[in-house]
């Protein structure tokens, strides 16, 4: 069990239509690119974000920032994403040739037949979790405890759960051996809800599910604490945040993704180091608000000390195994078969897929482009 402090903002679901130029990140209007002026020679290509620029692609903005996309010849578009699920079906119609999102809409794609590899291993353990008040919390909003700490804790309570994703609800119940109806049977009840963290703050739920960087960080900005019982802990075992193409564009062109792999590696290695050495701020500051105002459209308007704040939350979730061991910064991007299969039998097992449907594991992720990337592929089981 993790606890920060936390704020309540209403996140509202926003969508993002247009052409490439329309949403890019970057400057209004325009492509982002990685240093002054363009280079002529350089190989375009185009990677979606699954959600709005926000400090978990920070690896990204650093390699574009840096030069390093171009460096490995290659023209790189960020495109600003509406959600994780769409991403797959834009690779697949060759609409960019790289997206991002989580081994859920890797495996739930492939099972529709949409051939997608994932082919960086960017974030170990899920940042899913739930938000629950503390004790502090609950007396000063005047609210009944007691504070929940734990999944035990879900029992008998009302929890938060936005509707598509109740299996990451029932994967930590089974992880401890409970179900839904242990949660209803004592009173207890499942709360349909969005991304507003008013049903929290105001006691209408008990636990919210929640983006360990994301909602709980809000609360923090405004002292409300919170305590968050986190997926990886709970049995949640499913890569985040993880670039993919289709399988055969890979085959075809092994040398760009080797290229486009590498300045992604090196861009979250540095990163990483940054949060791991106390400097998310000063990094944060270079590359997503320098002098010259704020490297990407922020729709949003997250707050340069939240993205710190998240940058620190999140390098622990790059470098902290699924299995609970502590990593390498010269790590970061690996992935194994276990956690994969592990995925498959647990989308199959809360009916997020038909087992017929279940795509061969080594369909699902590449570790082909790592070592060539200096990611450390030693501890790779």
């Amino acid at each position: 069990m993790r606890q920060v402090g936390l704020t309540l903002v209403v996140i509202a679901a926003l969508a993002v239509s247009g052409s490439v130029a329309q949403d890019a990140l970057g400057v209004p209007g325009s492509v982002l690119r990685g240093t002054e002026g363009f280079a002529q020679g350089l190989t375009p290509v185009a990677l979606r974000f699954s959600f709005f620029a926000n400090v978990e692609f920070i690896g990204y903005y650093r390699a574009q920032k840096l030069g390093y996309f171009e460096e490995e010849g290659l023209d790189v578009t960020l495109l600003n994403g509406s959600g994780a699920q769409d991403v797959a079906g834009e690779v697949d119609s060759g609409g960019v040739e790289f997206g991002l999102g989580s081994g859920v809409q890797v495996i739930e794609a492939n099972a529709r037949g949409i051939p997608i590899q994932a082919i960086f291993g960017t974030y170990q353990r899920t940042p899913f979790g739930f938000a629950t008040l503390t004790q502090e919390s609950l007396d000063e909003q005047g609210l009944p405890g007691p504070e929940i700490t734990d999944v035990q804790g879900f029992l008998c309570r009302r929890i938060g759960v936005q509707t598509f994703q109740l299996f990451v609800l029932e994967i930590m119940l089974a992880s401890n051996g409970l179900t839904l109806d242990d949660i209803r049977a004592c009173g207890g009840d499942i709360a349909p809800v969005l991304f507003d963290l008013a049903p929290l703050v105001e006691g209408s739920v008990d636990a919210f599910l929640s983006f360990v960087s994301n909602e709980p960080v809000d609360l923090a900005l405004r002292g409300i604490t919170t305590n968050f019982v986190q997926g990886g802990e709970n049995g949640v075992l499913f890569y985040e945040s993880i670039p993919f193409a289709r399988r055969d564009f890979i085959e075809a062109n092994p040398d760009i993704v080797q290229r486009f792999v590498n300045a992604t590696a090196r861009g979250f290695r540095e990163a990483f180091t940054a949060a791991r050495e106390g400097r998310a701020q000063e990094l944060v500051n270079q590359v997503i608000y320098p002098e010259g105002g704020p490297f990407y459209e922020d729709p949003i308007g997250f707050p340069p000390e939240k993205e710190a704040l998240g940058l620190e939350i999140l390098a622990n979730l790059a470098l902290t195994s699924p299995g609970g061991r502590e990593m390498t910064v010269s790590e970061v991007g690996i992935m194994e078969a276990s956690v994969w299969e592990q995925g498959v039998r647990d989308l199959i097992a809360f009916g997020q897929i038909n087992e017929n449907e279940a795509p061969p594991v080594e369909n699902l992720f590449t570790t082909r482009f790592l070592a060539g990337a200096g990611v450390d592929v030693s501890n790779i089981e």
